[in-house]
């Protein structure tokens, strides 16, 4: 059996990363800063904390995760734990920099000192490249336009430096946005899809946003986390896009979402400037071609039915299953059958 080790295995992708680890057969470990303070909803939802095992470990201290590595020996190390938050890198910039930088070195230069050959994937961002006017590959130029995309830029020239000086098996994995029930509530995409169920329900009149025109690769949680497995599998380690290469504006994820629930958005719309942010990317473009040939994986999930999913889970959560159903409008062009919802 496998020993895989997650850092950061408490948020959304950490969560769903164990279950495709413990789905494949192997013994889950996972860290968080303080395991006995850690919000554990995200894997108690999905119903596999008691399959896993749990530890502290402070990242930013080299000795304790060197130490931790030395005993643990992995057979396998997804480094998931950094802030994650764009909007909040602007309120704590050098925090935001400072903990995805030191915690990848710290865990880079650990796996040197004690096994190189332990596969080692990092997650890092498509916030690094900045607009895109082009799609988007593992080599194109960094750009970016926040202090979360300069820590995560830095992180992706880490993995590839130890891996070409060092000859460690280090994967940077450039994860486009990913979104699923388990997305925490101060993210955009989570404040339009709560916002729009309780105005269904009747609990909420109107939807505050800024920058509508904006535009990303969204894609499930569930599916990216599976291509980070797969990152580990191969022969030889390399970069990889995990993207779906299709691009939509945030009004198109408003559009959508209010569409599932029979609704016009543009009747509950408040435009906020002052929620606008300092800086931001205009355009995200993805080039999967490498991923695809290479990873042999691909995004199946359209926006959509990411969407409906998150929209289900929601209601679930307010008024049940039945309600859920009635309320959530699947178009007849969307193959996605409410039969195979599930809340994870």
């Amino acid at each position: 059996m496998k020993t895989g080790l997650i850092t950061g295995i408490s948020g959304q992708g950490g969560a769903y990363l164990a279950k495709s680890l413990l789905d494949n057969g192997y013994q889950v470990i996972g860290t968080t800063r303080d395991h006995r303070q850690t919000n554990t909803g995200s894997l108690k939802n999905l119903g596999i904390l008691d399959q896993l095992t749990l530890l502290s470990l402070d990242m930013q201290n080299s000795q304790s995760v060197l130490d931790l590595i030395d005993q643990l020996r992995p057979d396998e190390i997804y480094h998931l734990a950094a802030p994650s938050s764009v909007a909040r890198s602007f309120q704590e910039p050098s925090q935001t920099i400072y903990s995805i930088v030191l915690t990848t070195v710290n865990l880079l230069e650990a796996i040197r000192k004690t096994d190189v050959s332990i596969p080692c994937f990092i997650a890092t961002s498509t916030e690094m490249f900045g607009d895109c006017a082009h799609p988007a590959n593992v080599d194109s130029p960094h750009n970016p336009r926040s202090p979360y995309g300069i820590g995560k830029s830095c992180a992706h020239y880490q993995a590839r430096n130890y891996r070409e000086a060092y000859d460690l098996f280090a994967c940077s994995g450039v994860l486009s946005n990913f979104e699923s029930p388990l997305r925490p509530r101060n993210y955009v995409t989570t404040k339009i899809v709560g916002t729009a169920c309780k105005i269904a329900l009747g609990e909420a009149s109107q939807i505050e946003l800024g920058n509508l025109s904006i535009r990303r690769d969204w894609g499930s949680a569930v599916e990216f986390m599976n291509a980070a497995r797969l990152c580990l599998q191969q022969e030889q380690p390399n970069d990889y896009i995990i993207a779906t290469g299709v691009t939509s504006s945030l009004k198109d994820f408003l559009k959508i979402t209010f569409s599932c629930l029979d609704m016009d958005y543009e009747q509950y719309l408040v435009s906020k400037n002052s929620l606008l942010r300092p800086l931001d990317i205009r355009q995200t473009k993805c080039d999967i071609s490498d991923t695809r040939t290479k990873l042999g994986w691909e995004a199946k999930m359209s926006l959509e039915q990411v969407i409906s999913e998150m929209i289900y889970a929601e209601l679930v959560s307010s008024v049940g299953d039945a309600k859920a159903r009635s309320l959530l409008k699947i178009n007849s062009g969307n193959v996605f059958r409410l039969s195979k919802i599930s809340t994870h």
